[in-house]
């Protein structure tokens, strides 16, 4: 009996020490290979990291937003048949106040609302000496007696409205007839003969809707930037590793 038990704890024992080694062999497999997935993906971050960097500097260095801003309106405001209207919008005292004073360099963001008062006001100076009537009340040569007005909106900033608006449209009327011409009347046409308000938000979603085509055609340049320094990135790093060998 004696014998028979001496085996049995024997056996016990051997299993106890087999188990053992098989969950610490278990273990030392499943280490490495979270230290691998967790040092690839450090890695990957880093490169990520310097690669974004680099195509930071890039454009500072660059100035490709300014750059790609001045192209895009410069092609929204084409019209080779009248003016360089992008210029003499970037010219205008609302957008050449947003220049940094020391480089001369253009902004790299012109809002849309900014935008619309600088475009309106650069067609309405094609027409500066023209001027609109105002409504006035009217005199009785007779008696002198004075017929009120009704229009409660012949006020100062409702005439600066109503004179801005006149100009706008003598100046697009001035023009030779050109694609940009067009357009121009078209959303005039659409805002109201007298509504200003309308027409500038006309306008601005005109502009809008222009700079989101503009912004994906940046981040298709930014994606090849980043394809390019990303193969400057890893060649760099491959050289390095084989000079450390």
């Amino acid at each position: 009996v004696s014998q028979s038990r001496y085996h049995a704890l024997a056996s016990g024992r051997k299993r106890t020490y087999l188990a053992g080694i098989c969950a610490k062999s278990t273990g030392m497999t499943q280490l490495p290979v979270f230290e691998t997935v967790f040092a690839l993906v450090l890695v990957y971050a880093l490169l990520s990291i310097v690669v974004s960097i680099l195509i930071e500097m890039w454009n500072y260095w660059r100035k490709s937003r300014s750059r790609m801003l001045v192209q895009a309106i410069h092609q929204l405001l084409s019209d080779p048949i009248n003016k360089n209207y992008g210029e003499l919008l970037l010219e205008h005292y609302l957008i050449k106040n947003l220049f940094n004073p020391d480089t001369r360099q253009p902004p790299q963001y012109i809002s849309s609302n900014l935008f619309a008062e600088a475009l309106i006001d650069v067609i309405a100076q094609q027409a500066r000496h023209t001027l609109v009537k105002l409504n006035l009340p009217k005199v009785d040569e007779k008696d002198g007696s004075i017929t009120p007005i009704s229009d409660s909106r012949n006020t100062a900033p409702d005439f600066e409205i109503k004179e801005t608006l006149h100009r706008f449209r003598t100046g697009l009327e001035s023009m030779k007839p050109s694609p940009f011409r067009d357009a121009m009347f078209s959303i005039y046409d659409k805002s109201g003969q007298n509504d200003y308000a309308n027409l500038k938000a006309n306008l601005t979603q005109w502009y809008e809707d222009y700079m989101e085509r503009v912004g994906e055609w940046y981040k298709v340049k930014q994606s090849r930037n980043a394809l390019f320094f990303g193969f400057v990135v890893a060649i760099g790093l491959n050289l390095q590793y084989r000079d450390w060998k």
